[in-house]
């Protein structure tokens, strides 16, 4: 009875309904343009890992580029990251052979697909518990990231260690391993991978740190990543020669609490070197 009187006073019921449809249609528009923007994304992720995998890495940072201008997925991120290690010259390359790309870049990719990733694991960890065995398979993404990260950090830190020492075969060893990473073109195939491999070369790190003391800070520096990386952001000069993508990223909400959360969570809850970096809470 009164859906009929309303639609006799001048039809002012309909009126009411179609801005109602209007906005429905929207977002359905927009959910509609969300897939296919995620969709078109992973099209050139998959045509940049190909293009990867066949040598073509200058191509493929390309597509990987247009993907994240799509979708700001860690795996995208985290994809160009690694093509941009697997093209820098580290032990006994030849420089006039390798990309001209700049370590720094390539640290904010990890460490962007590492964030990203962390936060992916904290939504779904907040919504339904993982369990032991789930956490340690995101714990491997996340440690991925982060070793990459550390990686470029250190090539940026010691600018004139030379190529044939242990410092570079561990970056070396890392780097081979993103080359193999970013040839897989199973991507459920290459988040299973990131387990054993993973571990390897945290073995490797730590036997490196066992048998020389000298190199206990290369070790030390790999874990300390997260905090490293909140340190630099603390500068506000830092983000303004980044790329126009990790400013959007890094640039938003407090990095640096989320980073220093993000080791608490991965080494502790009261990680010895946190103090270092920050006055202790």
């Amino acid at each position: 009875m009164r859906f009929g009187a309303q639609n006799a006073k001048t039809n002012r019921g309909w009126e009411l309904a179609i801005p109602t449809t209007n906005i429905i249609r929207n977002r359905m528009e927009s959910l509609t343009m969300a897939k296919h923007n995620a969709s078109t994304a992973q099209d050139y992720n998959q045509k940049g890992i190909k293009l990867a995998a066949t040598g073509n890495p200058k191509e493929a940072l390309q597509q990987f580029d247009k993907a994240i201008s799509l979708n700001y997925s860690p795996l995208y991120f985290g994809n160009r990251a690694m093509v941009q290690f697997a093209g820098m010259p580290t032990a006994g390359e030849d420089s006039n052979h390798t990309m001209d790309v700049k370590s720094s870049w390539t640290a904010d990719d990890f460490m962007i697909a590492a964030l990203l990733l962390f936060e992916r694991y904290s939504e779904v960890n907040a919504k339904d518990p993982v369990t032991k065995g789930q956490a340690a398979t995101w714990g491997a993404g996340i440690m991925t990231y982060l070793y990459g990260a550390g990686c470029m950090m250190f090539i940026e830190n010691n600018p004139l260690v030379k190529p044939t020492s242990e410092d570079y075969y561990a970056v070396d060893y890392f780097k081979n391993y993103m080359i193999s990473f970013a040839s897989e073109k199973n991507a459920s195939q290459t988040f299973n991978s990131w387990i054993d491999k993973d571990k390897a070369f945290v073995t490797f790190l730590a036997k490196m740190a066992e048998e020389n003391k000298d190199k206990q800070p290369v070790f030390d520096q790999m874990t300390n990543v997260p905090l490293l990386f909140a340190k630099r952001l603390q500068d506000p000069e830092y983000l303004k020669n980044a790329r126009e993508d990790v400013q959007h990223v890094l640039g938003h909400a407090d990095r640096v609490a989320e980073l220093r959360v993000m080791d608490r969570t991965l080494f502790g809850e009261t990680h010895k070197d946190d103090e270092l970096y920050f006055n202790a809470d």
